[in-house]
């Protein structure tokens, strides 16, 4: 039996309380594990936060030959966070005049620059937030809860069959926040004018809804995504001879993505306006309607767009190893059908027919006259009446004959849903090691990987299939070579890895909008060497150096579509990102370590780490027609030192430890992340500043 605690601090406010418990082995073969964690205070950037709870919990009861187990685990968290990357410049005139940008322009253009704040406003400035009513309010704050169950039994029922199965529920809530509208920025502060929204929200009456009650001119909101996610892996471990290992196995599962935006603070107003669900209810049509009360819309409410994602799974999958002399070789495959649908609850409703089916025909008010014989149909839009004669109805200079009238509210109109879409997917790999002799030996692995393309390459927002879908393929290739001994170890490794078709999709924010980007795919190449070698002087000395060189660079274009916060296309395109880099990866990197234990128990560790051949991530915009061929902006390097130092010791019977840890020792100023401008430069990009010196306290004690 076994129990800790241990409390963490840092110098900015963030704290951290954790304990675990193991029980052992009880009487009867039980056994109990607990876990759990409470995280909260102040993060880096300035007025971000974090309030986070996880929890753990297993029981499990061992028989003759089989062990069950259940645990359940999850993590329900809220963070206000920063998400708007900014021109350097805003941050520090030093660090844009070492990359080359005329800061005196940018002062000139920016409007979160001027005389008050030459220097930059400092590496932890956070545009995302302004003061309400005397207190800091964020304007992204990320909460989710995702609890998983976990049934877990396993079967040995003698020494060369061992047979595993796991039954796993997972259901999750959660959300990101933004503003409905954008909001300007107060050029003294660099802060949203928050304040002057709430002071209109209060003193906004709109008399054709609400007489008593105040609308909101803006206000935050969610976007939500809800999930129950289950299924069941089994398999069979056959030890066929001494040389000979199998293995078999099913994977079952099953996904339903709820998807949806909601009024999150209505900022002092008691409604918001919305009518993103009027294609399926009755419209208004005058001042005063009652109508218009379904627009009004209340915290938990859903807004600007409401969908269900379902993704059904099924797999086999089989290994085969051997063992013989100095050689290990393995060989696995798998084959999976994987199913999408998707269903939209604010879209035009679908009539479906024997033969035939149209979507997004009918919504509220409308009329679908339709002949199911010649199949020939007219559509008549809510507020307007066609012209009869006999049996032959006109509308809009086209008619059909002997029709049969539709509306949303006939059995056969359903909810918009294009149709079911399946895909096969494999795997095979192969690999060999080769021991040369006890201390040396040699691999490589092969794989080819075929996979379904995402949810979001197969349907578009507006519900309809896109008209080129190709699945996933990657080619992958490794080899290493191992050198061990008792005083130290080398692995080196290369990789070729060549994606086709990978999907891409990410935000970005321009003229003060936040917009998301689909790309159907695009061929992307990765290559690199790494190397880690450990050295171990004597019991108080070792050392680690490890190394990546790596090259990865996007290969073709695309369609793109951009996507507003409303879930609506704005517009699409074609780019090219032939030769561009990788972004939000250092390509080169390197690290070296230090231990040293100065007497038993208290140890001293250094760590340097190194980072280059960095680039910013691209923007869909900034690679299309006519800026095609462009290089993303490399970023600075730059090298970070860290210091730990550790004491674990007995006291009072107890198990006590004491750590202190301190990164970026030097405070050093460097940009983490970039997102490309239209030139692909430091002038037009907007950047992350990366942390600073944080100096972090732990103290554990167990028993």
């Amino acid at each position: 039996m076994s129990a800790q605690v241990k409390q963490e601090m840092n110098d900015y406010g963030l704290y951290k309380t954790s304990f675990g418990f193991n029980s052992g082995n009880l009487k009867g073969n039980w056994g109990v594990t607990l876990g759990g964690s409470y995280k909260w205070g102040t993060g880096w950037a300035d007025e971000t936060y974090t309030k986070a709870y996880s929890y753990f919990f297993k029981v499990q009861k061992r028989f003759k030959k089989h062990l069950l187990s259940f645990s359940v685990n999850g993590a329900p968290q809220e963070h206000g966070q920063r998400l708007s990357s900014l021109p350097v410049a805003v941050y520090s005139r030093a660090m844009a005049q070492k990359v080359g940008v005329n800061v005196d322009s940018v002062y000139a253009h920016s409007g979160l620059i001027n005389t008050n704040h030459s220097d930059g406003r400092g590496d932890r400035f956070n545009q995302d937030w302004g003061m309400l009513n005397g207190k800091p309010y964020n304007a992204f704050v990320n909460f989710f809860h995702k609890p998983a169950f976990n049934l877990s039994h396993f079967w040995s029922p003698n020494d060369k069959v061992t047979v595993s199965t796991v039954a796993y529920l997972s259901i999750g809530t959660g959300g990101g926040t933004n503003f409905k509208t954008s909001v300007p920025t107060n050029i003294e502060t660099g802060q949203y004018e928050v304040q002057s929204f709430y002071d209109e929200n209060i003193k906004n009456i709109s008399p054709s809804y609400s007489t008593t009650e105040h609308a909101a001119n803006n206000y935050l909101r969610a976007a939500m995504n809800k999930h129950i996610w289950y299924g069941v892996i089994s398999s069979i471990d056959y030890r066929v001879n001494k040389n000979l290992t199998t293995l078999f196995g099913v994977d079952l599962r099953y996904y339903k993505g709820t998807h949806y935006q909601t009024p999150h603070d209505l900022m002092g107003a008691d409604y918001a306006l919305d009518n993103s669900s009027n294609a399926n209810q009755a419209k208004p049509t005058y001042i005063g309607d009652p109508i218009f009360q379904q627009n009004m819309k209340r915290v938990g409410d859903k807004v600007s767009y409401y969908n269900d994602a379902f993704v059904k799974w099924g797999g086999l999958f089989a290994q085969a190893e051997y063992k013989k002399n100095k050689w290990t070789t393995f060989l696995t495959g798998s084959f999976s059908e994987t199913g999408y649908q998707r269903i939209d609850y604010f879209k035009k409703k679908d009539l479906i027919f024997d033969n035939n089916s149209y979507a997004q025909v009918v919504g509220y008010g409308d009329a679908f006259y339709y002949n199911a014989n010649t199949a020939q149909y007219l559509i008549v839009p809510n507020g307007y009446k066609p012209t009869v004669h006999g049996d032959t109805t006109f509308y809009g200079g086209k008619y059909v004959t002997g029709a049969t009238k539709y509306t949303s509210d006939s059995k056969e109109a359903q909810y918009s849903s294009p149709s079911k879409k399946w895909y096969s997917g494999y795997t095979i790999k192969a690999g060999a090691n080769y021991n040369i002799n006890d201390h040396h030996n040699v691999y490589i692995n092969i794989g080819y990987m075929v996979m379904p393309p995402r949810m979001n390459a197969v349907y578009d927002n507006n519900n309809r299939i896109y008209s080129v879908i190709d699945n996933q393929k990657v080619y992958a290739a490794e080899g290493g070579y191992g050198i061990k001994y008792a005083k130290f170890n080398i692995v080196a490794n290369v990789y070729y890895t060549y994606w086709k078709n990978k999907p891409f999709s990410g935000s970005y924010s321009y003229g003060g909008t936040s917009y998301t980007y689909n790309l159907i795919g695009l061929n992307a190449l990765h290559k690199g060497f790494e190397i880690v070698v450990n050295y171990k002087l004597n019991k108080k000395f070792s050392a680690e150096v490890l190394a990546s060189l790596a090259d990865w660079k996007l290969l073709s274009g695309s369609n793109v579509e951009i996507i507003d916060q409303d879930g609506k296309l704005v517009t699409s395109f074609y780019m090219s990102a032939k030769n561009v880099h990788v972004g939000d990866a250092a390509q080169f990197q390197y690290m070296a370590s230090v231990r040293y234990d100065i007497i038993k128990g208290l140890y001293f560790k250094p760590r340097y780490t190194y980072f280059a051949k960095h680039y910013a991530n691209f923007t869909p915009d900034a690679l299309q027609t006519p800026y095609y061929d462009h290089e993303s902006w490399k970023l600075p390097n730059y090298g970070l030192l860290d210091l730990f130092l550790g004491y674990d010791f007995d006291a009072w019977k107890m198990k006590m430890g004491v750590k202190v840890g301190v990164t970026n020792v030097l405070n050093t100023e460097y940009i983490s992340d970039g997102v490309n401008g239209l030139q692909f430069n430091a002038s037009s990009s907007t950047v992350y500043m990366g942390l600073g010196r944080r100096i972090t306290v732990g103290l554990r004690v167990g028993f």
